[in-house]
């Protein structure tokens, strides 16, 4: 049986819409593509943490909507290109606005997801993601792990080598 740690209600994400600084119209649509992300349909599955799925799209939905001008191929651009080069910065919860340090390459790769998808469900116009379409790659880091000859140093050394 797994036991939920965090509490996270869908519904109320979808609800904070309405405090959102966008346009009435806009805010329609981005409640509508909120639960239909949340039912499956624009991924075509439902995880089995669905809230916490819809928590991040609704906050990367926000900051996005905040931060784009107009739905145009040029200001899509210049908005995928500001967010690449470290020139939005993240939220910072004292100041509460976005002067905080520049997005991590993970962040930026999910920030980009979100708005392709919202995109997408919202015009269906390709030509749009074009200025999207740019594979980030995200270098993971090695793992330190002990080589072989340190492996059999530490057994000979060890005193129950048996």
């Amino acid at each position: 049986m797994k036991v939920l740690t965090h509490k996270r209600d869908a519904e109320k994400y979808i609800q904070s819409v309405k405090n959102w600084n966008i346009k009435e119209p806009e805010k329609k649509e981005v409640v509508k593509f909120l639960r239909e992300y949340y039912s499956g349909h624009i991924t075509n599955k439902r995880g089995h943490n669905p809230e916490a799925l819809i928590e991040k799209v609704a906050l990367g939905l926000r900051f996005i909507l905040v931060h784009l001008k107009s739905y145009t191929q040029k200001d899509i651009k210049e908005f995928y290109d500001n967010l690449s080069l470290g020139k939005i910065k993240s939220f910072n919860k004292k100041t509460k606005k976005y002067n905080g340090s520049p997005y991590s390459q993970r962040s930026v790769v999910e920030i980009v997801s979100v708005l392709k998808r919202y995109l997408t469900f919202r015009f269906n116009k390709p030509e749009l993601l074009k200025p999207l379409n740019v594979v980030i790659s995200i270098k993971e880091k090695d793992v330190d792990s002990l080589s072989l000859e340190e492996i059999n140093k530490m057994y000979r050394t060890c005193s129950t080598n048996k």
